[in-house]
């Protein structure tokens, strides 16, 4: 006895159509987590932290193969000068980060004259 489907629109649809159908549901759920995760600040960090180590112990982050290894002079080969450079550049950016949040929280005055303090 052959297996009926239990849904009659399902059976006017070609399969071709109901594989398409499905595969775009796939598309928009993979494109919706990738989207969530790219705001999530917690996986951008774990993320981050694994680009970092990778750099620390001197070898490519899986999928940023690049086709030529970059040759480093004998004299930035030592790892305590890249972490203590990528030190610095966190907190660059962590002090960048701290004045955009000043100046949004608050704008400068208005350049009519000097500003007085009663």
């Amino acid at each position: 006895m052959p297996e009926q489907d239990t849904d009659p629109q399902q059976s006017d649809v070609p399969l071709t159509e109901q594989w398409q159908k499905e595969q775009q549901h796939w598309q928009r759920l993979l494109l919706t987590y990738a989207d969530s995760a790219a705001q999530d600040e917690n996986f951008l960090i774990h993320v981050g932290n694994a680009m970092r180590g990778s750099l620390l112990a001197g070898k490519p982050y899986p999928g940023t193969v690049s086709e030529q290894p970059a040759k480093i002079d004998a004299t930035m080969t030592s790892d305590e000068v890249v972490f203590a450079v990528r030190r610095l550049e966190g907190q660059v950016i962590a002090l960048t980060a701290a004045i955009g949040a000043l100046t949004r929280r608050f704008p400068p005055a208005p350049s009519d004259g000097p500003v007085t303090t009663p």
